[in-house]
């Protein structure tokens, strides 16, 4: 994700994940590893608001004016399963099936984060 200024200037952000990939999914569910199955790459999200100002306000029109002096807030999730899980198949459609949960004990989970700066000379003409 590249987040610039109306000028060209700001900063690129790369996500990398040198681990093996998930296992696929299994109809028959399958034992917790140290990735949800299926999963790969990230989620990355910006914003000028924080957290707290999405949280603590109301309404949309309440939220503080954005512009450029703002900082921006990155949020990086690396393994989702969404709202209400993922199935677990049979009647349990709201529960999580054992083959998206993360299981600690498979080691640790590795990734980077590489911020580079842009800059307008170089950004707007590569």
């Amino acid at each position: 994700a590249a987040f610039t200024s109306t000028t060209g200037d700001g900063l690129l952000f790369q996500y990398l994940c040198g681990d093996a990939a998930a296992s696929l999914d299994d109809p028959r569910d399958g034992a917790a590893e140290k990735r949800p199955r299926n999963m790969q790459g990230a989620q990355v999200s910006a914003s000028r608001l924080s957290l707290e100002e999405l949280e603590n306000t109301s309404h949309r029109h309440l939220l503080p004016k954005v512009n450029e002096s703002r900082p921006i807030h990155v949020h990086l999730d690396t393994a989702h399963a969404g709202v209400g899980g993922v199935g677990e198949g049979g009647s349990k459609l709201w529960a999580t099936a054992t083959q998206f949960l993360i299981n600690p004990k498979c080691g640790p989970w590795n990734f980077s984060v590489i911020l580079t700066p842009i800059d307008s000379e170089t950004w707007l003409h590569a």
